[in-house]
């Protein structure tokens, strides 16, 4: 009988804080492909728009370049990511003056 009074106690206060943080809306957290938006990235293999490869964090990535054909070892950030293929642009010491 205790054990059923604390049960429903429990359930009765612990459940609406459980639901209170398990269920945040998309605005309030943003998934891992969201958090590599912004990232700066290394060039692998050179970047067009068709082709190329990028190491973002640890990870390598196909990218694409919206602009032209960026060289490898340069820095580039990602302004977005399309399926698995990341889109990138060159930083501000990349871009051509």
């Amino acid at each position: 009988m205790v054990l059923c009074i604390v049960s429903l106690l429990m359930i009765a206060f612990v459940r609406p804080i459980a639901l209170k943080h398990l269920h945040k809306g998309p605005a309030e957290q943003r998934t891992n492909v969201d958090r590599l938006i912004g990232q700066s990235a290394l060039v692998m293999e050179p970047v067009s728009a068709t082709a190329g490869l990028v190491k973002i964090g640890g990870d390598v990535w196909s990218a694409r370049s919206a602009a032209e054909i960026i060289d490898a070892g340069q820095t580039v950030q990602v302004t977005r990511i399309d399926g698995a293929t990341a889109v990138v642009a060159p930083t501000a010491e990349n871009s051509p003056h």
